[in-house]
């Protein structure tokens, strides 16, 4: 064999190996783990429409949003958290509506508050002073009971009490941000 030929065969060779590694990363990061959440009973690989967490490629859409999220400065991530708690919202819909899978439904529902929540924690331990800070995830956590309110009458019974909590916890949150903005505006 020629060196053209030989480093040829080299970088071919390089880039199925790394193809595999790529495949089996994405295959192990599609699997379930242990956790008190439902996993996906199945995956799919669709293309033209949102990624939902049925998705094949989902676990690396959250890895990126994870990532980016890591990457903002603290005073920028709470609008960014409450974009992702509304996609995750989104999300949810579509799995009811469209895949009628309510058991995925109702554990993307939950991530969904998780950034709504934590995005609240922030704006309660640093409000700065700011009364807009705290009227935005006033109307975030408005908006999030209102559609979780909607959403509840299209799970099926077993699952509403588990949504219902969601929508207690919700309210307890809005309660906190509305006397938080009370007392910042008492103070301006």
């Amino acid at each position: 064999m020629r060196p053209f030929q030989v480093k040829l065969l080299a970088a071919a060779l390089s880039i199925l190996f790394g193809l595999g590694i790529i495949s089996v990363s994405l295959f192990s990061a599609s699997q379930p783990f242990v956790s008190n959440l439902p996993s996906a009973t199945k995956t799919s690989f669709y293309f033209g429409s949102r990624i939902l967490p049925d998705h094949i490629l989902y676990p690396v859409v959250m890895v990126f949003d994870r990532l980016y999220l890591l990457s903002l400065p603290k005073d920028k991530r709470t609008p960014m958290e409450v974009q992702y708690a509304f996609d995750r919202m989104r999300s949810a819909e579509e799995l009811l509506d469209g895949k009628n899978n309510p058991e995925l439904a109702l554990a993307t529902l939950k991530k969904s508050q998780r950034y709504l929540l934590l995005a609240g924690n922030q704006t309660l331990e640093n409000p700065k002073d700011n009364v807009e800070s705290c009227e935005y995830m006033r109307w975030a956590m408005r908006a999030h009971i209102k559609d979780t309110s909607r959403l509840i009458e299209k799970f099926p019974p077993q699952y509403q009490s588990a949504v219902s909590e969601l929508l207690n916890e919700s309210r307890i949150m809005y309660k906190q941000l509305t006397d938080s903005s009370k007392t910042l505006s008492a103070l301006n």
